[in-house]
C-alpha cells in the first residue's frame, strides 16, 4: 500500500507520529490476514518496532504478508519501506476471524469500488 506522510501527521516537529505508523501497519496486516485466510478478520494483538524517524513528505510503501494460518489465529508481519528501500518500521500481529453473527454489520462498513478487491467471496463463502 503506498503511503506518504503529511506534515499534519507529525508527533514532533519533522517526525511522523508513531501511532499513525502503527495504524498503517495494522491496516496492511489486517488485509494480509483477510486475503490470506479468505475470512474477515480483526486484530487480536500486534506490536510495532520504530526503527528510524519517518519525516513528513517521505514516500513509502507498507508491505504485509500472512506468515502462518491456523484455524482461528492468523500470524502476520509488515514493514514500512522508503523509496530507497530503507525500513522505517516493522510489525508483527495476530488476527482472528470476525464471528459469523457480526459479518452482516461489517458489510455495511466497507467501501466498494469496481477497481478494488471483491469481498463477496470472503463474506458469503
Amino acid at each position: 500500500m503506498p503511503f506518504v506522510a503529511r506534515s499534519q501527521h507529525t508527533g514532533w516537529d519533522g517526525v511522523l507520529h508513531g501511532g499513525l505508523i502503527a495504524t498503517v501497519l495494522d491496516e496492511v496486516m489486517t488485509w494480509a490476514a483477510i486475503v490470506g485466510s479468505r475470512r474477515a478478520c480483526y486484530a487480536a494483538d500486534f506490536g510495532v518496532r520504530l526503527l528510524r524517524p519517518l519525516p513528513p513528505g517521505a514516500s513509502c510503501v507498507a508491505v504485509a504478508r500472512l506468515r502462518q494460518s491456523r484455524r482461528r489465529i492468523f500470524d502476520t508481519e509488515a514493514e514500512l519501506r522508503g523509496e530507497a528501500g530503507e525500513i522505517y518500521s516493522r510489525s508483527t500481529g495476530r488476527y482472528m476471524p470476525v464471528p459469523d453473527d457480526q459479518l452482516g454489520a461489517l458489510r455495511g462498513d466497507l467501501v466498494r469500488s469496481e477497481d478494488c478487491l471483491s469481498l463477496d467471496a470472503l463474506f458469503d463463502g
